[in-house]
């Protein structure tokens, strides 16, 4: 037994002894090892750094490259930027050029034309109005002169046929009867001065007519001193209806004011040369001096003038009324509420129905109602009266004062065509 134990310890040595031996070789092979894989590491690591640090250095060089290629086309950006704008500022420059010479010409020529045309339009105009001046002159002077015959030849007449009527012949009384004068036998008792006479009357009645055709003092007269002094509340009727134009160019609407209610005309009442209005109209006049208002006349186009031959614009229901003050209400008189005749004459007069004690200084037209059209149209409206025999009478301060905006706003009122 013990020599199996000593057996055993003495093979336990050996073994240990070469296991020592076995192990130191492997740490050695193992030492190795690791140096020899430490060092390929090392080289493929250092490879590695080396191909990393060339592509790096590429890398950089590359974007190196590209920045400074993206710096000179900014560069060039720029520069091509500047040059452009200072291009379209010359261009805008040379533009605004052009343009003022352009709007100076297209002005110049403009205003060259504006004068062309007034001039050829004032020739024109003028060399028309001598025209038709000269033709309207020698007209109404031929036509004067005929009335003048005629009206002379036929109140000569009447008279003689008048004055024969209580005339007796020397034979009638011979044959104890009367008899009637003959025209001519009478006619040849008169002197020359006595036809002279007569025949001076009834020129100065034509006169009056001719002047006017009432004979009359027209107190509302504009050219006279009467004066439009207000519409009150009258919507002028609005309508472009007269197109006025010279050689084939339009110039301008023919249009007419409250005024034209109070003017003279030279010729006779054309076709809408008149005021219009919706509904009813005030017309408040001054008139030239304070009168005794004893009767108006109104005047409107003959229907046969008229396109459809029918009056259905004229006034119809009027009233005519004396104010003291323009804005006095409390004194304001009514002289009359009339109805013109669209079937009696175009010229019409209306005796007032109550006369007031003072001189009347404002009169005022308020037309009620028309003959159905959708206007009233005024044409001429004449005042007649008498003046104060009490010529003390003041005119104060107070007295109404003529307001220029009603000529301003009404200066072009609406002419409508009817």
């Amino acid at each position: 037994h013990n020599y199996i134990t000593n057996l055993n310890l003495l093979d336990d040595v050996s073994i240990n002894k070469r296991l020592s031996e076995m192990e130191a070789r492997l740490l050695a092979r193992l030492e190795q090892l690791s140096l020899r894989i430490e060092a390929d590491f090392d080289a493929k690591i250092g490879g590695i750094k080396r191909e990393s640090g060339d592509a790096q250095n590429s890398l950089s060089n590359e974007i190196s490259d590209l920045a400074s290629a993206i710096a000179n086309q900014r560069n060039e950006f720029d520069t091509f930027r500047r040059e452009r704008d200072a291009k379209l500022a010359q261009l805008a420059h040379a533009v605004m050029l052009v343009e003022t010479e352009q709007a100076e010409d297209i002005k110049r020529i403009k205003a060259e034309i504006d004068q062309f045309i007034k001039d050829e339009v004032a020739k024109g105009i003028s060399e028309r109005l001598m025209s038709v001046t000269k033709k309207s002159e020698e007209e109404s002077a031929a036509l004067r002169d005929e009335i003048h015959k005629q009206v002379e030849s036929r109140v000569m007449t009447l008279f003689a046929r008048e004055v024969a009527k209580t005339a007796v012949t020397p034979e009638s009384r011979i044959h104890g009867h009367e008899a009637v004068a003959k025209e001519g036998d009478v006619m040849s008792r008169f002197t020359e001065s006595d036809l002279l006479s007569i025949k001076e009357l009834i020129a100065e009645a034509l006169r009056l007519y001719d002047a006017d055709k009432t004979g009359k003092v027209d107190y509302a007269l504009e050219s006279s001193g009467g004066s439009v002094i207000s519409t009150r509340c009258t919507e002028t009727y609005k309508e472009k209806s007269r197109l006025e134009s010279i050689f084939g160019i339009p110039l301008w609407y023919s249009s007419y004011s409250p005024r034209t209610v109070i003017q003279h005309r030279t010729n006779a009442l054309s076709s809408g040369e008149c005021w219009a209005f919706h509904g009813v109209g005030y017309l408040t006049i001054k008139l030239a001096l304070p009168i005794h208002v004893t009767e108006v006349s109104y005047e409107h186009l003959r229907r046969e003038l008229h396109p459809d031959g029918v009056v259905r614009s004229a006034p119809r229901r009027f009233q005519i009324w004396a104010f003291k003050e323009l804005n006095d209400l409390e004194s304001k008189i009514l002289l009359g509420e009339y109805e013109f005749d669209r079937e009696g004459d175009s010229l019409q007069y209306f005796q007032v129905q109550r006369r007031p004690s003072a001189p009347t200084p404002i009169l005022e037209l308020v037309v009620l109602s028309n003959w159905g059209a959708e206007y009233t149209c005024l044409y001429r409206l004449r005042v007649h009266g008498q003046k104060p025999s009490n010529t003390t009478m003041e005119v104060t301060d107070d007295a109404p004062v003529v307001d220029h905006r009603v000529d301003d706003e009404f200066t072009r009122g609406t002419r409508p065509f009817e």
